[in-house]
């Protein structure tokens, strides 16, 4: 009895063996793309690369303060063709030496042999004084059984934009040295079965490049400054606007809401673009931003080049709108929708410069605006415009003041009166 239960359970385990086989076997692993590490990446002679190369495709963000600004609406577009490298185009690794063909296009399985790359402002990065990377990456793919024979193959990458923005549209400068064209060379080996891919190299230069173990590779368009400035990679820099209010003068309502209307102006600016705003005792009204995670941000005003924030602010009281491009301009206006006369200044403050007049006291009626006009003048860093509106008492001996003239001229006339009545008695 023993010996049949001992049977029994010895193939009762190996039932339970092929079943765990034959269900593993019903799933498919998808393992991630290669990324470039140093401008390359190898599986190894023997070890087959079968998911494609990630290249990477970053911005970097400039900003005064260390803060979070949404991304520009770009799309960048990377279209691979076969590049034409000399004959004496070679790859040497200690005493091995291959020629570089050109790449076989069929092999590149991208649809349209393109990869796309989306910035957008539905998404932040942080941004920081010294500039802050985003970086994204794209992949390529290609099919190892469409190469005839083994080698090094040769392709090239160029970069491009697929939306209707430019780069100058959204506030992003090109670095000094800014190259629009990488090249790839793809690795491919004999194999059990036919030919793999076992490894890919990226670089920054010309198609008839000779590279050794020690030639510059390249991870994409990505920084290559070793200092502060950044070369090669495109620069997004931005800088916040910061409006503020105060109210002065015994006779002036300290928590009234004046409305304010803080127009941006700049072509990667519509009614597309996000751009947020936080505030600090002030009131975004109707129609002006849009409530997202207790934050706001403003979508544009139906202009093609504009987007306006309407807020109500009181004394001490602020609003800030952050991340807008470097290349835009600000209008601020206030509405004085009191039935009182106010007096209303400002002055500006730009980056760490002391602050100047940037509208001199006026009065203004009720009704009347006061507007502090920046459109002439690109916002090249953390900019603060201080409004004042001041409305004082007047002095309870105002009224006698004003007619005291009268009142000498009328003891005068009394005086000669009185004298002349006593020089007739005389």
């Amino acid at each position: 009895m023993r010996n049949l239960n001992t049977h029994f359970k010895k193939r009762f385990a190996v039932l339970i063996v092929a079943m765990i086989t034959l269900f593993g076997m019903s799933f498919t692993s998808f393992a991630e793309p290669a990324t470039l590490t140093g401008g390359k990446t190898t599986g190894g002679a023997g070890t087959a690369i079968t998911d494609g190369v990630a290249i990477s495709k970053e911005i970097i963000f400039i900003n005064d303060e260390t803060t979070n600004v949404r991304e520009p609406n770009i799309i960048y577009e990377y279209t691979v063709s076969k590049a034409s490298p000399a004959t004496d185009t070679t790859i040497t690794q200690g005493t091995e030496v291959v020629n570089v063909k050109a790449g076989v296009l069929d092999a590149n399985t991208n649809a349209d042999h393109k990869a796309t790359v989306t910035f957008s402002d539905s998404e932040r990065s942080e941004a920081t004084a010294s500039g802050t990377a985003d970086t994204k990456t794209f992949t390529l793919t290609f099919d190892p059984s469409v190469y005839t024979e083994a080698g090094i193959y040769r392709y090239k990458v160029t970069e491009s934009l697929a939306s209707s923005k430019t780069k100058d549209d959204v506030g992003i400068v090109a670095a000094d040295t800014y190259t629009t064209t990488r090249y790839l060379d793809v690795y491919v080996e004999e194999a059990t079965g036919g030919r793999q891919i076992y490894g890919y190299v990226l670089y920054d230069g010309a198609e008839t490049d000779s590279l050794t173990r020690d030639s510059v590779k390249s991870n994409g368009w990505v920084n290559t400054s070793t200092g502060t400035t950044p070369a090669n990679v495109d620069v997004y820099t931005t800088h916040n606007v910061v409006v503020k209010k105060t109210i002065t003068g015994a006779m002036a309502n300290k928590n009234h809401r004046f409305p304010f209307a803080i127009e941006i102006s700049q072509t990667g600016v519509d009614g597309s673009t996000k751009i947020d705003v936080s505030t600090t005792g002030a009131f975004p009204t109707t129609g002006g931003p849009t409530e997202l995670s207790n934050e706001y941000y403003i979508t544009g005003d139906g202009t093609p080049t504009k987007a306006t924030l309407n807020v109500l602010l009181s004394n001490d009281t602020e609003a800030v709108i952050s991340g807008i491009p470097g290349t835009a301009t600000v209008v601020v206006t206030e509405t004085n929708d009191t039935t009182l006369k106010y007096k209303v200044s400002a002055t500006k403050k730009v980056g760490t410069a002391d602050a100047e007049e940037a509208l001199s006291q006026t009065a203004v009626d009720a009704g009347g605006t006061a507007k502090v006009n920046l459109s002439s003048v690109n916002i090249t860093a953390k900019t603060e415009i201080a409004y004042t509106n001041n409305m004082n008492a007047p002095s309870p001996t105002g009224i006698i003041l004003h007619f005291w003239p009268f009142i000498l001229i009328s003891l005068l006339a009394i005086v000669l009166l009185v004298m002349s009545f006593r020089k007739k008695r005389a």
